[in-house]
Order: C-alpha cells, then structure tokens, then sequence
C-alpha cells in the first residue's frame, strides 16, 4: 500500500477525479473545493493537505483537508484500518493536530472515529 501526498489540488485532481466524479453526490464537497482551489490563483494559508492511498494500481482512499476543518475521505471501498493508520501517521508528522482534541500526538481513539473525529 502507498501513500502519496500532493502539492496542490490540480496533481491531486489528475488522480483521483474520475473516482470521485463516479460518487459525485457522495464526494460533491471534496470535489468542489478541489476544483475551486485548482482554478484559483490565490495561495491558500493554511496549506491544504492531499493525500490518496493505493495497492497496486487500485484508489483505495482519497482525502483532503483545508485547516483548521475536518479530513475529508472519499472511498468506495471498506478501507483497512491501516490505510487511515498511514494517513494519521502522515498528517501528524507534517504537523497537522488532531481538530478535536488539538494534540499533535494523537490516541487511536480519534483514528476509530474517523480521523479528527473524537478524543473524549
């Protein structure tokens, strides 16, 4: 499994737009934002993030997020735990806190609620 992360919404869009369009309804924010933010010349603070997991050759999970709002996650399929286990590992080393309980360091708890989604 891979994880890439991009530079802007244009290079996450040539990967992943025709799977997000296949769900359009289910991922019309993802979409719009990214979308948006490709066509817009204006340099956006805080920097978002993209990112997309694969096996193989095979889109297993698409996100974004635009600080200081929630991960956004397009998948169709059950993703594993361990494509969101990557994905919390990479937003957390490049500096990105968890949006509920603000720590850098983050527990498993947040990752099962879905990435941003819940320390108590």
């Amino acid at each position: 499994m891979n994880l890439t992360t991009y530079e802007g919404a244009d290079a996450f869009l040539r990967e992943t737009q025709d799977v997000i369009e296949e769900r359009e309804a289910e991922n019309n924010l993802m979409l719009g934002l990214c979308l948006k933010m490709a066509w817009s010349s204006k340099e956006i603070k805080p920097v978002p993030y993209f990112a997309t997991a694969k096996q193989n050759d095979d889109l297993l999970v698409a996100a974004i997020m635009t600080p200081p709002h929630k991960l956004i996650v397009c998948s169709d399929t059950a993703a594993r735990v361990e494509v969101f286990e990557l994905l919390t590992a990479d937003l957390l080393a490049n500096g990105f806190a968890c949006s509920r309980c603000h720590r850098e360091i983050c527990c498993r708890k947040c990752l099962c609620q879905g990435l941003g989604g819940g320390c108590r």
